[in-house]
């Protein structure tokens, strides 16, 4: 049976519209970089933020909206030591997600969506892909 968010707006038959360089590019790039750094020494390190099951970092990539994932800010792909490639993407944000009523809806949904495998390829109920905490 097909999973499905409630919308407020009808589904568009449209392609998916690109981020507009204001929100992908410049000032969360300040956020961004820290996090990403961590991961990078991970990778140089053989270490794992993620943990130790999730396996060695093996590539960090920004912005990765037009790769199709909808948690987009990073994606951090790491190698099991079977040779099982896992994913997880990470939203890092300037501004608070998680309050006393829960976390934001500017990460819920895609976060569900991610989940869910809907409107994108990396469907993160499996094995390999993860949703990542907002950071």
């Amino acid at each position: 049976m097909p999973h499905s968010l409630p919308s407020s707006e009808p589904r568009s038959a449209s392609p998916k519209a690109r981020a507009p360089v204001s929100l992908t590019g410049g000032q969360g790039f300040r956020s961004e970089n820290p996090v990403a750094a961590r991961f990078l020494l991970d990778m140089i390190a053989g270490t794992n933020t993620l943990g130790a099951d999730f396996g060695r970092v093996v590539r960090v990539d920004w912005q990765t909206r037009d790769s199709d994932w909808l948690i987009d800010d990073l994606a951090v792909t790491c190698m099991t030591v079977d040779g099982h490639e896992r994913a997880a993407g990470i939203s890092v944000k300037t501004h608070e997600q998680l309050s006393s009523s829960g976390f934001s809806p500017d990460f819920t949904r895609p976060a569900w969506m991610q989940w869910l495998g809907l409107e994108t390829s990396h469907v993160a109920n499996s094995d390999a892909i993860r949703p990542g905490i907002p950071i």
